[in-house]
């Protein structure tokens, strides 16, 4: 939006993606209004497969979609976003040699480059959350440029008293043999060590049966459940973290 008066509006359209001769040129509404007035569809036809099935504004949508276009929505509707609906924003920095990939069945970490047995792959400082803000706020992390929601169920590490964020980390998925260790410097800050090399292209993964901090001794309060698909021969095919 280069800018916008009671009468007009002056804006760049930038391609989303690759738009081919013929093609019919669209935007998504939710990007520049908040509330769809005078112009809502109830029932969108768009054939898309994410259509939302409606579109009645950025302020209609599910925090999920409301995150995913948030790198391209106007500066208004995003600190609308953040102050109105009072969502907490956090932001991490993702270290070198390691990049957030979006997969079918979510977000993972990828290594750009080789780890050799024993290197450092990062150190990372948790964020504290209350158990009552955990409960009656929402959470988005900002890393690596993009927006992404956070989950109570998924993201945090359950301690007694607390829990801890840890920000582009948050996204490491498990595997029954890791190829990382993790291990706590203070109560809040760690270390994660290759436990095998770790190739350009490799998902870095770690063990969630074993995010104690061993600093503290404040143990992960397993709070969820699910079915292990690391597909690793030692594999306990059930987790409880």
């Amino acid at each position: 939006l280069e800018y916008r008066t009671s009468s007009e509006m002056c804006y760049d359209a930038i391609a989303a993606r690759d738009i081919e001769i013929g093609d019919e040129v669209t935007c998504d509404y939710a990007c520049f209004d908040y509330e769809c007035n005078g112009h809502e569809i109830e029932v969108c036809c768009c054939g898309s497969s994410n259509c939302r099935g409606k579109m009645l504004g950025f302020q209609d949508m599910s925090l999920r979609d409301k995150v995913r276009i948030l790198h391209m929505v106007e500066e208004e509707i995003k600190d609308k976003f953040f102050s109105d609906e009072g969502i907490v924003l956090l932001q991490s920095t993702v270290p070198d040699g390691i990049e957030i990939v979006a997969g079918k069945d979510g977000n993972y970490l990828l290594a750009t480059r080789r780890f050799e047995v024993g290197e450092k792959v990062f150190t990372n400082r948790a964020t504290i959350v209350s158990k009552d803000d955990l409960e009656s706020k929402s959470f988005v992390l900002k890393a690596g440029g993009k927006y992404f929601p956070l989950f109570n169920e998924v993201h945090f590490i359950h301690r007694k008293d607390y829990s801890e964020l840890l920000g582009f980390d948050s996204f490491m998925n498990h595997s029954c043999s890791p190829n990382t260790r993790q291990s706590y410097v203070s109560s809040v800050e760690y270390e994660s060590y290759a436990q095998k090399v770790i190739a350009p292209g490799d998902q870095i993964t770690c063990d969630y049966t074993k995010l104690d901090n061993n600093v503290t001794k404040m143990e992960n309060i397993g709070t969820t459940s699910f079915r292990c698909n690391c597909g690793e021969r030692n594999c306990i095919g059930y987790l409880v973290c």
